[in-house]
């Protein structure tokens, strides 16, 4: 084991509930059950990182959850309204091993070569799926989520459902983000306060630390590890660059499309990107991105930079901004599914239109047809004259349309003082 960092686990459950979908004005809409990825510190058993979401299990999702292992804890849970200080979760670093389950889509070397070219990772190692003795930390952390927090809340799946009962995809109470702070206060609390007193080695003895994990885990990063490697001083986008799935962008005039979002950046602008596409046709360039976060995707250029795209957001307005792919990909579904109705409405109105228009033009197509020719080559005289007879005649009726009503209104047939100037319009048509 030798000390904290040196081996990661991870590993992944579906729990038993059922998110609630937070673009749903009604509230009775569940996304599904989500899929938690832990990753443990072997030596410690800390917590030192997690992802919530809805594909899988896979290797996208335990590289997510590496990533945030990785990452600034601080920062991470601020973006879901949790305040905490770096002692609350000290855990930033990045490991000399990873241990992952034996379910991924990707093959080995080419996630191990990735590891190690971009963070100097040594040692990746799939386990036998269903080998519990060796991630046996990591289940046995699931078993008490769902058993003591999972299923005493709201939309939790029961352990012996009654016949008839309301199935609990009806009853989802928490959203993503709630559920994902919930996490991380429950993630805290293990962490401060699980006994690991069987984990004591001589150098922890000898120090009088306490036997939680988190104690565990920062005496043996000091004392062992030579403090680790921080993941804060390193670039974002090459701890991203390490472990995600890469993927595919298209860069147009109008920005950097992905997966149905539009992205920006100044580095593209000032590469002439955009110029580029617009003189000669969309190009292709590759991208990484962590699927709870919908704001930013990251690009390594081929000189070695980390750049990452912001989320175009005109007038501070999009839907997608800050939020987990799952749920923009259902927004996007569904704005699908409302451009086709609209183009089946518009073409309904349009065939409505046109038979109205071709009613209208027939009957003026009537009138000209009984006129005597008009073989006049220059203006006619006295248009502007009876554009002015006409604009007195249209005042004249809303003056007696306004007249008639005044008197309905009051039951009168006296005009009242204010109603003035018919007489007026009679002498300007010559009535």
């Amino acid at each position: 084991m030798i000390g904290s960092t040196y081996n990661f686990e991870t590993d992944a459950t579906v729990l038993d509930l059922y998110v609630r979908y937070p673009f749903d004005t009604t509230g009775q809409f569940s996304m599904g059950r989500p899929i938690l990825y832990l990753v443990i510190d072997v030596f410690s058993t800390m917590i030192v990182g997690f992802y919530l979401g809805f594909d899988g299990p896979n290797w996208t999702g335990a590289s997510q959850a590496l990533v945030n292992a990785c990452s600034c804890k601080v920062e991470f849970a601020a973006r879901y309204g949790v305040h905490i200080s770096e002692k609350d979760w000290p855990s930033h670093h990045v490991p000399v091993h990873v241990t992952v389950d034996n379910g991924t889509e990707h093959p080995n070397k080419i996630i191990e070569s990735v590891m190690r070219a971009e963070l100097g990772i040594r040692g990746y190692k799939f386990t036998a799926v269903y080998r519990g003795d060796a991630k046996g930390t990591v289940e046995s952390k699931f078993d008490c989520l769902n058993d003591q927090v999972i299923h005493f809340t709201a939309g939790a799946i029961p352990e012996a459902p009654q016949r008839g009962e309301q199935h609990p995809s009806n009853q989802a109470f928490w959203d993503y983000d709630t559920l994902v702070a919930m996490l991380i206060h429950e993630i805290i609390y293990h962490n401060q306060s699980a006994d690991r007193l069987k984990k004591f080695n001589i150098n922890a003895i000898r120090k009088g630390i306490g036997i939680t994990p988190q104690e565990l885990y920062l005496n043996s990063l000091k004392e062992e590890m030579n403090g680790g490697r921080d993941g804060r001083s390193l670039e974002p986008g090459r701890i991203r660059w390490a472990f995600l799935p890469e993927e595919t962008a298209s860069v147009r005039a109008d920005g950097i499309h992905f997966d149905g979002l539009v992205y920006y950046s100044d580095y593209a602008k000032k590469a002439k990107w955009f110029n580029k596409a617009k003189l000669g046709k969309p190009f292709h360039i590759p991208v990484k991105r962590t699927k709870d976060w919908s704001s930013h995707i990251w690009h390594k250029t081929p000189d070695g930079q980390y750049i990452r795209f912001d989320l175009k957001n005109v007038n501070d307005e999009s839907p997608f901004v800050a939020t987990h792919w799952e749920p923009v990909q259902h927004l996007l579904e569904q704005f699908k599914d409302k451009r086709h109705k609209n183009k089946i409405n518009a073409k309904k109105l349009r065939l409505f239109k046109e038979g109205l228009q071709a009613q209208l033009i027939a009957y003026n197509q009537e009138k000209v047809d009984i006129s005597p020719d008009n073989v006049r080559i220059s203006m006619q005289p006295g248009v502007k004259d009876r554009q002015s007879t006409y604009k007195a005649l249209q005042h004249l009726i809303q003056a007696i349309d306004l007249h008639e009503t005044l008197i309905d209104e009051s039951n009168q047939s006296k005009v009242p003082a204010n109603v003035t100037g018919l007489d007026d319009l009679d002498a300007e048509l010559n009535l």
